[in-house]
């Protein structure tokens, strides 16, 4: 059966320079492409949808390093449809001046950062004092009336053994009221009931501390509990859409599977997606798996990397949370 794609979140990458070398980052190396129109590429998503709300996001790189590109960018998306588009930014904060907060401001845009710990953990993997500089701008933010949308942090080796409640209490304080607490696409050198111990302790006192908790790891969790199991991430359900800089179109701005570019037709990018989720859905590791119907065989970027022992080793992290999670749900 051809599913129709019908994405309602467009991932922008403009650029993928970035004034940091975070340790573990997986953004695109590949090649910019200067003559992209973005926003007829935009509205051709927009006219194959009867949605009328969209989320644009950009991410990267780093979007703020040219800053010009980005406000031009949005304001002829914006001149282009009626329809209402929600617009966020994936920024790692270390840059931010007065324009930056009254165009956020005034064009309502959501933002979204990272911190990898407090600032011994996050430094490490994000340079010498970004800590500082990261939480100072989230607190310039709030008293320009600006909401973080949620900070990100990816558990790694690097920064495993030291995260700890402690940078929950300092997430609190920050007035974060949504963490995405991510695992390292590539794994981590950490037995998997450690690894299910150590995020489910970090869960429980987010939630009692009234900071919303998201993450891929909740997702084949989330599949069980909803009506909506056709896939196992926003991504592979058809509702996310990524130009990189290149101009080439993928499901995700990380993945390394691509439907064309912005200038292929609709027709031809709907029937690469289905030839995607049809080998995604393709695992004979998962035939006998008890969370299968809701894992749907595992993130996309994992899956790329070919690597058995990898997906064997999310398989037991999946299935081990994905348990204690509806434990906890049907106790408390």
């Amino acid at each position: 059966m051809t599913e129709l794609y019908q994405p309602y979140r467009i991932d922008i990458v403009l650029d993928n320079e970035c004034n940091l070398s975070c340790i573990g980052c997986i953004r695109t190396k590949n090649e910019k492409e200067k003559t992209i129109d973005y926003p007829n590429f935009v509205k051709s998503i927009i006219e194959n949808k009867s949605e009328k709300e969209y989320q644009i996001h950009f991410t990267g790189g780093e979007p703020f390093l040219d800053f010009s590109l980005l406000t031009q960018t949005i304001k002829e998306i914006q001149s282009i449809t009626s329809n209402r588009l929600n617009y966020s930014i994936y920024t790692n904060l270390t840059i931010l001046n007065k324009d930056i907060i009254e165009f956020v401001k005034s064009n309502n845009i959501q933002i979204h950062t990272s911190l990898d710990g407090l600032k011994e953990e996050n430094d490490t993997i994000r340079g010498n004092g970004t800590f500082e500089i990261i939480t100072n701008n989230i607190k310039r933010l709030k008293r320009a009336g600006i909401e973080i949308n949620s900070v990100t942090t990816t558990l790694k080796n690097k920064n495993i053994n030291n995260i700890s409640t402690k940078f929950i209490t300092e997430l609190e304080n920050l007035k974060v009221k949504t963490w995405r607490l991510n695992i390292d696409y590539l794994g981590i050198e950490i037995e998997p009931n450690d690894l299910i111990d150590k995020i489910f302790t970090l869960y429980n006192f987010a939630i009692q501390h009234h900071i919303s908790v998201e993450g891929t790891w909740l997702y084949p969790f989330h599949n069980l509990i909803s009506d909506n199991k056709n896939g196992f991430c926003p991504a592979t359900k058809g509702e996310t859409i990524s130009i990189l800089p290149d101009g080439k179109i993928s499901m995700c701005p990380y993945s390394d599977t691509f439907f064309g570019t912005y200038k292929t037709d609709w027709h031809d990018i709907n029937k690469e997606f289905n030839v995607v989720k049809k080998n995604l859905s393709e695992n004979k590791k998962c035939t006998t798996c008890i969370i299968k119907d809701y894992c749907q065989t595992q993130c996309l970027i994992t899956r790329e990397q070919n690597n058995p022992e990898l997906f064997d080793w999310y398989c037991k992290v999946y299935r081990g949370l994905t348990i204690k999670l509806l434990n906890y749900h049907i106790q408390n």
